[in-house]
């Protein structure tokens, strides 16, 4: 306002410069992060210095194998989750072998599946350890994340399947696999629903109510 004209369209366009820098710089850690996080499971995975080849092997023919109680919603998605990215890995194990840390465009969406189990496994685990008087107001945030995870977790195994899968009928073979998953899991969770519900909550405390 002071400058004028002149300089706020120079200012602007510096300011707008600014912006874009810095979320270049934000989304260059970010695919970086990316990398790292599928190419150091990659690695573990073929050295053994995670069980990952025992992991897959158990659920090769049922994800849920490993559940002891499948009366548990939560933890049967929670399962889905695990068992998706194993199988994903798997998959892209066969493809590609030690060539995959190579494919950056296969690395990322990867990564992504493993930030989406991450984020649902340690809220499962964190949710199980708070009292019973808290544990209902945190479930509802809880399962609004589990919802959202759910969606891109699948979106990028889609993504990577379609991209791997040989041909037509070997990528339908696939997704008829992980429907039948699917069905089992027997989730279909209403994200809008649970936005209503804890926003709900939200204007009941008048406050942030999970600090």
């Amino acid at each position: 306002v002071l400058g004028g004209a002149g300089f706020i369209e120079e200012y602007g366009m510096a300011t707008i410069y600014r912006d874009e820098r810095i979320n270049r710089i934000f989304e260059g850690t970010n695919e970086i992060n990316r990398l790292l996080i599928a190419g150091t499971t990659l690695k573990k995975s073929i050295l053994e210095e995670l069980p990952v080849r025992d992991a897959i092997s158990i659920r090769e023919d049922d994800w849920f194998s490993e559940l002891v109680n499948l009366d548990n919603r939560l933890e049967v998605v929670v399962e889905y989750f695990r068992g998706a990215s194993l199988y994903t890995l798997n998959e892209l194990i066969l493809k590609y072998g030690q060539d995959m840390k190579n494919n950056q465009w296969i690395l990322e969406p990867y990564a992504n599946m493993l930030c989406s189990l991450a984020i649902v496994d340690t809220g499962f685990k964190r949710l199980q350890k708070i009292s019973n008087d808290d544990r209902q107001e945190n479930m509802e945030v809880f399962e609004l994340s589990v919802c959202q995870q759910y969606v891109k977790l699948n979106q990028e195994m889609d993504k990577i399947l379609s991209h791997i899968s040989k041909n037509k009928e070997d990528y339908l073979q696939k997704l008829k696999k992980i429907n039948n998953y699917r069905d089992k899991l027997n989730y279909y969770p209403d994200e809008i629903a649970l936005m209503d519900k804890v926003v709900n909550t939200f204007y009941k405390h008048g406050k942030y109510y999970l600090d």
